[in-house]
């Protein structure tokens, strides 16, 4: 049998991931890429398959998909106001992440 095939990946994403990826979804689901029609979700993708191809742990990954939370574009005052809002509830969301190791 294949050696390779027996041996897990690195790194296991598990449910620390997942939850971030659902989360980075939840952030930018109705986004796009800078004048064009792809979805902004596309980028985040690539970043975090770049951390992880070379080499990156699972922290790293979630880092990855998670570095344009805080950075939400806004038009007027009461957007501002909503944009930080959502930046500070991302950051506490993954600061009080449940599945969050220290």
């Amino acid at each position: 049998m294949n050696e390779q095939a027996d041996q897990l990946p690195y790194p296991v994403l598990g449910d620390r991931f997942t939850d971030a990826f659902a989360h980075a979804v939840r952030l930018h689901a109705r986004q796009a890429r800078k004048d064009t029609t792809i979805s902004y979700l596309t980028h985040l993708m690539a970043v975090c398959s770049l951390v992880l191809e070379d080499g990156g742990d699972e922290d790293q990954a979630i880092a990855a998909l998670l570095h344009d939370g805080p950075e939400i574009k806004v038009v007027s005052q009461s957007s501002t106001r909503s944009a930080s809002a959502s930046a500070t509830r991302s950051r506490t969301w993954w600061m009080a992440c449940p599945t969050r190791s220290s």
